[in-house]
């Protein structure tokens, strides 16, 4: 599953996140910034 295709289909975006493809946008930056901070954090304690 790539999100890439999950957003080109509003519904189904909607069905997986709870959210709206706009609302899930306004959030994807800070997932983004936390996705790479845990990312760092674990490779340093792994």
């Amino acid at each position: 599953m790539k999100y890439c295709k999950i957003r080109k289909n509003p519904k189904q975006l909607l069905s997986l996140t709870g959210f709206t493809d706009v609302e899930f946008e306004a959030f994807l930056p800070t997932f983004k910034k936390l996705f790479k901070f845990v990312s760092i954090i674990l490779q340093v304690t792994i």
